[in-house]
């Protein structure tokens, strides 16, 4: 046969051999593809989950940014501590744990039978490895886990026992040790600047559930596949599904397009599920919701938003009802905390209050032109509001863009759109600001902005001392509003360096009316997410998940029909 395609192919002309060639390759990687790496559903050892993105790092200390990254990483890699879900607490994983009666003191015992991959066993060496000679270098390059080591002496007191010594009592630090071992028989020697992008991270080994079977690879379509096998050596019990397939897409419409070949389906939003073409009776749709919230953060350096009747009219002038017309599933909240207190005065929207805050503060609308008569409907030709100096009230709303997701991209156009044209109804100039991603960032790090309209997460638990710590107001820390408070500082850590629930309650409670009396912020709304699945793996959970890599915390124990 090839010997009769090369004759054939000596016979045509330099462009129709170049053609002919091309296509013959072709064909033959889409042969290959659909032999090795196309899904097929009714594989009963293999359970084939779509994800948009790609995989980027499958190093455990790099994947907070990437939550494709992050899903496989919590399959390949597990830590001294994990989160239950059942539980909604942070509990031992790869080790038993002893606390001092000063609550300084953590003592970490590796639990017997630990193995890596590749057969080696886990030692004190590994947990000195990631913690100390990584996380606590100097060139770590992942600032918000070193700044969870920083001060904390650690100590190998055997081949397995570590021992973790804190400055002050932190009641958090179990979380902090979530976080994924490194083999240090693999990593050892080299620099940790180059660790992030070691081809080491390409094939990791791990401690967790699943391994890489094979290596992730991408098609034309640029559609990719990685194929996860069970580790049969496993601590907690052997996998009783042997493979799992990750099919990575470039868009969530690819992602839709193959659904039928697809078990599970993870991340959509609501307006992605009703985009969902296939049968309605052969799939679960099943919702759930992060501790994640969007807000819009006004800066309290910028001189004008110093006045916080300036922000409780920004406040006031919002329904968050009528927001949440123009982007359906999703929920209000009112508080960091993602709490919903509409009967509480200060949350509930007034057009009125909003133009009588503004008025008391000094700014009016110019004596020409009667305030009372000014339509609110009419954007035509705003009017705004000045002071004495003559100077207008405005501000600049700084929002992201998302070009590879358009659905989240036209979600954050619809919020800043409404945002400015209600503020606008009561006479402040706004314009908006949507910045690629990169560009966003560089400005939110510098706090160049008036208003952020952004997103933060609570992960694990509602430690809100990066958010709203005074000392975290500054380009490495996540207080986008330069909020400063004695109050609440105490407060934060408090809530710190308390193991008492009841008095934990309290604090964060006390904590989020001072943050709502002041008003550093302007809280919207949460996401509802789906996970769409054919129902062929039992003992899936989606409850009291703090981040999707959570659904698999009882993965041990799915079989698929």
């Amino acid at each position: 046969m090839w010997k009769k395609f090369f004759s054939t192919l000596r016979s045509y002309t330099t462009g129709e051999r170049i053609v002919s060639i091309a296509l013959a390759f072709v064909f033959l990687y889409s042969g290959t593809y659909l032999v090795f790496f196309a899904p097929s559903v009714t594989d009963s050892d293999t359970y084939y989950e779509g994800v948009v993105g790609y995989v980027s790092d499958l190093n455990p200390l790099f994947v907070d940014l990437n939550d494709v990254d992050r899903d496989i990483s919590r399959l390949l890699f597990s830590g001294l501590t994990k989160y239950d879900p059942e539980k909604k607490m942070v509990v031992e994983d790869m080790a038993t744990v002893k606390i001092d009666q000063t609550q300084k003191i953590y003592t970490f015992t590796l639990k017997e039978g630990l193995k890596w991959h590749d057969s080696e066993p886990v030692t004190a060496d590994d947990v000195v490895f990631t913690f100390a000679n990584v996380i606590q270098s100097p060139d770590f390059l992942n600032p918000v886990l070193k700044a969870n080591f920083e001060n904390v002496d650690i100590e190998k007191i055997d081949s397995k026992t570590v021992k973790f010594t804190l400055q002050k009592p932190l009641s958090f630090f179990l979380t902090n040790c979530t976080v994924g071992l490194l083999p240090a028989h693999i990593f050892k020697g080299l620099p940790v600047s180059e660790i992030q992008s070691s081809s080491l991270n390409q094939k990791p080994v791990g401690t967790g559930p699943y391994k890489i079977h094979d290596s992730y690879k991408i098609g034309l379509d640029e559609q990719g596949s990685l194929r996860l096998s069970r580790f049969e050596d496993y601590y907690g019990g052997t996998p009783a599904l042997p493979y799992i397939v990750f099919q990575t897409y470039p868009s969530v419409q690819s992602l839709l397009d193959h659904a039928d070949l697809l078990n599970g389906i993870v991340r959509l939003t609501g307006e992605e599920v009703d985009q969902f073409s296939l049968d309605r009776q052969k799939y679960s749709f099943t919702p759930y919701q992060l501790p994640q919230y969007t807000a819009v953060f006004f800066n309290m350096d910028r001189s004008n938003l110093k006045e916080k009747n300036v922000r409780l009219a920004l406040e006031k002038a919002i329904s968050k009802e009528d927001l949440l017309k123009l982007i359906p599933y999703r929920v209000a909240v009112d508080t960091p905390f993602l709490e919903l207190k509409q009967e509480e005065w200060i949350y509930k929207p007034s057009m009125v209050q909003a133009q009588g805050a503004l008025f008391g503060s000094g700014w009016k609308f110019p004596e020409k032109d009667d305030s009372t008569k000014i339509s609110s409907l009419d954007l035509s030709t705003p009017v705004f509001r000045k002071n004495k100096k003559g100077e207008t009230l405005q501000f600049e709303l700084l929002a992201p863009q998302f070009p590879a997701n358009l659905r989240k991209d036209l979600e954050t156009e619809k919020t800043a759109n409404f945002l400015r044209d209600a503020w606008q109804k009561i006479g402040i100039k706004i314009q908006v600001t949507r910045l690629p991603m990169q560009d966003f960032a560089d400005r939110v790090q510098k706090r160049d902005y008036d208003l952020l309209l952004a997103g933060q997460s609570l992960g694990y638990n509602f430690d809100t001392y990066s958010f709203w710590h005074s000392t975290q107001s500054t380009d490495v820390g996540l207080n986008f509003s330069n909020y400063k408070s004695f109050p609440a500082d105490a407060l934060i850590e408090d809530v710190r360096v308390t193991f008492d629930s009841d008095r934990k309650t309290k604090s964060l409670q006390k904590l989020a009316k001072i943050i709502g009396d002041d008003i550093p912020a302007f809280f919207l709304f949460r996401d509802v997410y789906f996970y769409v699945s054919d129902k062929s793996v039992s003992e899936l959970q989606l409850q009291n998940m703090a981040f999707p890599a959570d659904r698999f915390a009882n993965v041990v124990a799915w079989k698929k029909k």
